[in-house]
């Protein structure tokens, strides 16, 4: 059915108008009275209605039209018409300056459970407006006709109850009917929740003589009663399978024949979490992070006697490694919430990122109260493979969760590992008996080339885990076997390697290798690696995973990388989301040596003119870093230091900075801290005044301590009693670790200090809250707490990091 524009749903007996268009169809036009400006008008009569011109003759039938149960006679006026339904009437005028109709709109507390019809619950009657091109006029009383539905019984507003039809006049004519719903006041819905998640019960309390009926799932049980000393119709529901997520309840009123039809929330304990495709998730079920679009959780707490406190509960590991975070769920007036996991899909990434393995999985449960009710785990793969006789196949338990045309677009690709330009091989679907078997053909694997990684293809609908091949037999993507004796540069080598220590270990030594030597064997494969599996989670390979523990290798390989700047870019998002790296906590040693091996590189490549080698280097660095600056605001300064220092001339960063002194160093804290335009009262507290919950107290004192212990001696001695007025300290302040973590992250960059306390995934998972809490002021104060820094007389001293003719064993600022 239509409805009208900002109004209400259209009545099965009320007359529909439809224009001719000029391509030959027709368009729905309005119920009710209306001016078109075509000639002729079609018209859609339910039984009971007819159509008079002013001269009293009638036009003649000219065909049918059925909608639902309801069958509608279809005629056509080629002038000025009236339709009749007793004391209804409707002007039908053609040849009209432009077609128009009426609109309307009520204003009034509306019932949420009623899904767009006009049902309202309050002390006082609904009112009732009319569309005028920008502004809604109130329609008066008089214009007005309110009678009980299906009869001809007027009723006062104030006096109206259960449905209604308000025929709407003005200028002495019919314009529009309408039909409202009006519930007492005092009229509620109760949800209660009974003790398994299959039982409940719903209330409907002072709604009046009405008759109530339902229809659920067939594996549903309603059972309807009334209870004889109060106002109150009560449906039981239960059932051994899973709740569907509502039922639809039908509700009559005593001597009408209109029915309101309402969808109510199946009632459950707590909470539960549901996917649109399989409805209700099991306890301890598992979910891919791509299929948090789609899922939700329904919380319900209808019990006035007993309110509890409601959270969701996001955690990843056990015992004194766990890492947990707790979000209030705020109810509505209802009790109930609807959350989207989609939200919180930032903060469950930034978990996985965290974790080495490749199997890692973050739990979401509801907490009502103090006790998990229920839980669901959310991993970077939707399902595993599982090895068979020639062959590789989805698990069963996930087999059953997946639909018929998923299955059909599932593409599986397979790469010999240590040669990923190869041509991936594209597995065939294996069958038993002429059967699909929810399984793909290894013969095609030659095992001289093993191990093969198995994985989806970058299209395929269902990211399952990939897995490596050997031979005749396989294993997950972190058991390499070694029986095979490994041959190639040292990466391949270590990536052959059985024993997950072992190859770990490996691959930290060959990763320190290639970081200090651009022109080692292993760059081609790590580059083609990439080239070949960007679009897998950086988990499924542990290459990635230590590449973003590595903070010089992982700098170098930005570096080296061939790849265009947009996919750099896309690359460095990727390393910072899904493997914990943090751009800001690369200290200034690592950026020294890596560019000094840079240059070291375009020396050996060009050792036959130095003069170019000079140029393709400079070049090529000022290229990467300014890609860097550009996604990550906040290295600015610290990127164009590197760049004075690899021979560069002075950027005007460092010349607006000056010369190194105490003034300079009390201006600038000053600037950043001190008076109401200071930085942090600008950029932190004003912006951030109407937020509640400011994210890791405590956490300050925590970082400020490990780097205390952490820093040389030599620069302990230099900051001496300058040290505590580098940051905001307001103790017991809620804001004091927001506002002072990014000097710490700056002291601890541009010190060079021991990064080790930051191994924990718990100390950088608080970080990246910190920086998520607000970014922009993240950046600007980094970045302006390096300039504190390199103010600082003797903290940072400028050094020659290459050998390109350049003045830098001192720093010459203009004054």
């Amino acid at each position: 059915m239509g409805s009208f524009s900002r109004g209400g749903a259209l009545l099965h007996d009320e007359p529909m108008v439809f224009e001719r268009t000029e391509d030959g169809n027709v368009r729905f036009i309005a119920s009710g009275s209306v001016r078109v400006r075509s000639e002729t008008a079609i018209v859609a009569l339910p039984g009971g209605w007819d159509v008079e011109y002013e001269d009293a003759s009638t036009p003649g039938k000219i065909g049918t039209l059925e909608v639902g149960d309801t069958k509608l006679s279809i005629v056509e006026v080629n002038r000025d018409a009236t339709l009749i339904h007793g004391e209804l009437n409707y002007r039908i005028r053609t040849r009209q300056s432009a077609t128009s109709v009426e609109m309307y709109q009520w204003s009034g507390a509306r019932l949420q459970e009623a899904r767009g019809r006009q049902v309202f619950q309050n002390k006082l009657p609904p009112r009732l407006f009319r569309a005028d091109e920008d502004s809604l006029i109130k329609v008066p009383e008089a214009d007005q006709r309110w009678t009980r539905a299906g009869g001809h019984d007027v009723v006062q507003p104030k006096d109206a109850r259960g449905p209604v039809d308000v025929v709407v006049s003005r200028d002495g004519e019919t314009a529009a009917r309408q039909r409202i719903y009006i519930l007492p006041a005092v009229a509620r819905i109760r949800y209660l929740s009974g003790e398994g998640v299959g039982n409940g019960s719903i209330r409907l309390v002072n709604w009046g003589s009405i008759s109530v009926s339902a229809l659920a799932d067939p594996e549903v049980t309603c059972q309807i009663s009334k209870t004889a000393d109060t106002d109150c119709i009560e449906l039981s529901l239960s059932t051994s399978g899973v709740p569907p997520p509502e039922i639809k309840v039908y509700v009559k009123w005593s001597g009408s024949p209109a029915e309101l039809v309402l969808h109510l929330p199946y009632p459950v304990t707590g909470g539960r979490f549901i996917r649109g495709d399989i409805g209700v998730l099991p306890h301890g079920s598992k979910v891919s992070v791509r299929e948090l679009v789609g899922l939700r959780l329904q919380v319900f707490d209808t019990n006035p006697m007993n309110p509890k406190l409601y959270a969701l509960q996001i955690s990843m590991g056990a015992g004194n490694r766990e890492i947990s975070e707790r979000h209030p769920l705020v109810l509505d007036s209802n009790a109930r919430a609807d959350i989207r996991l989609i939200d919180y899909q930032k903060t469950v990434e930034s978990l996985l990122g965290l974790s080495d393995e490749l199997d890692a999985n973050v739990r979401v449960g509801l907490i009502v109260g103090n006790v998990k009710t229920t839980e669901i785990h959310i991993a970077r793969f939707a399902c595993s493979l599982e090895s068979g006789s020639h062959c590789v196949g989805i698990d069963d338990a996930s087999s059953s969760l997946i639909g018929a045309d998923a299955w059909g677009a599932l593409k599986v690709l397979a790469n010999p590992l240590k040669d990923p330009t190869r041509q991936p091989i594209q597995l065939s679907p294996f069958e038993y008996a002429n059967v699909f078997a929810h399984a793909w053909d290894t013969k095609a694997l030659d095992p001289e080339l093993s191990p093969w990684l198995i994985y989806p293809a970058e299209d395929s609908v269902i990211d399952f885990r990939p897995r490596l091949w050997v031979g005749e037999s396989s294993s997950e993507a972190d058991e390499t076997p070694s029986a095979r004796e490994a041959t190639g540069c040292p990466l391949s080598i270590a990536l052959a390697i059985g024993d997950p220590g072992e190859r770990w270990s490996q691959l930290h030594d060959v990763l320190g290798d290639m970081s200090a030597d651009l022109s080692h064997a292993s760059w081609t494969l790590l580059h083609g690696l990439w080239n070949r599996f960007h679009h897998l989670p950086l988990s499924a390979l542990d290459v990635w995973r230590m590449l973003g523990k590595q903070s010089k290798s992982l700098l170098a390989f930005i570096l080296s990388s061939p790849m265009p700047e947009h996919e750099l870019t896309r690359a460095l998002r990727r390393f910072r989301d899904e493997t914990g790296w943090t751009p800001e906590l690369n200290t200034l040693a690592d950026w020294r040596e890596v560019v000094a091996t840079f240059w070291t590189y375009w020396k050996g490549q060009l050792s036959e003119n130095e003069g170019l080698a000079k140029t393709v280097f400079a070049n090529q660095l000022e290229s990467r870093l300014t890609l860097l600056k550009n996604e990550f605001h906040s290295l600015e300064l610290v990127l164009d230091f590197i760049s004075f220092e690899a021979g560069n001339q002075l950027p005007q960063s460092l010349i607006a900075l000056g010369a190194p002194s105490t003034v300079k160093v009390e201006l600038r804290l000053k600037e950043l801290w001190i008076g109401g335009e200071s930085l942090v009262n600008t950029q932190l507290f004003t912006v951030n005044a109407q937020r509640a919950n400011w994210p890791e107290k405590g956490f300050f004192e925590e970082a400020v301590a490990a780097f205390d212990e952490s820093i040389s001696e030599s620069d302990k001695k230099i900051l001496g009693p300058l040290f505590r007025r580098l940051f905001w300290l307001q103790p017991g302040d809620f804001k004091m670790t927001a506002a002072n973590m990014p000097m710490l992250c700056a002291l601890w960059a541009g010190t060079s200090t021991s990064r080790k306390w930051w191994g924990a995934p718990k100390n950088r998972l608080a970080l990246r809250r910190l920086r998520d809490f607000d970014p922009v002021w993240f950046e600007q104060c980094f970045k302006h707490s390096f300039a504190v820094l390199l103010s600082v007389q003797g903290l940072v001293k400028p050094q020659e990091i290459v050998d390109v003719p350049a003045d830098v064993q001192e720093m010459k600022f203009n004054e």
